[in-house]
């Protein structure tokens, strides 16, 4: 059947694309909902079966060059690497994440880490981001095998339209070392539907 069949939609989004896999998305036309699908070449064999597999998984820092990391998303956003669209203040490297956040007020993304993140001597995590608009950018740390097991901490973004750094102390938040393995980005937190953001250079310190 072809891509919408059912749903009386039929334009649909690309949300990630590799050598061996294409993800989509696409609405109803009542709206409220949202199909997921992902598609694989011909004869390639999917890693787990049964629609899971092991996400592949990266490590701090994250400046999306050489290597360009697959992200997770929900509350209906987007994250994809794409062209820096602004390349110009602190920010004028090639590629950037771009997302576009979803219709929840705690809609983002995250990145799953190889390593779990040590705070005993690098506690702080930054990244730069271009923003529409000000305000919360929350960071969270947590453990994939169980996800009760976080630490959350907000940063300001106090310029719009424009390349900012912010920062975060998860060490002196209380997190502990060799615990948390997936990194979490919540853009513009507690707005739903607050635009498109662009995140890079995701680094401890």
């Amino acid at each position: 059947s072809f891509l919408g069949m059912w749903t009386g939609y039929n334009d649909y989004k690309i949300i990630q694309y590799s050598d061996t896999s294409l993800s989509l998305s696409y609405k109803h036309h009542a709206g409220g909902f949202t199909w997921y699908l992902r598609l694989i070449p011909e004869g390639f064999v999917s890693s787990g079966g049964g629609g899971g597999g092991t996400s592949p998984t990266f490590d701090l820092p994250i400046d999306c060059e050489l290597v360009q990391p697959s992200f997770v998303t929900f509350g209906n956003s987007t994250a994809i690497i794409v062209t820096n669209p602004d390349p110009t203040g602190i920010n004028t490297s090639a590629n950037v994440i771009e997302t576009v956040h979803g219709n929840e007020v705690w809609s983002g993304f995250y990145v799953d880490l190889t390593t779990p993140l040590d705070f005993s001597t690098n506690g702080v995590i930054a990244l730069k981001v271009w923003a529409p608009t000000t305000g919360d950018f929350r960071f969270k740390v947590e453990n994939s095998a169980n996800t009760n097991d976080f630490v959350e901490v907000d940063a300001s973004v106090t310029v719009a339209n424009t390349w900012q750094e912010i920062m975060v102390d998860f060490g002196a938040a209380g997190a502990a070392s060799g615990v948390y393995d997936r990194f979490v980005m919540f853009p513009g937190y507690g707005v739903p539907n607050a635009g498109t953001f662009y995140v890079d250079d995701i680094i401890q310190q």
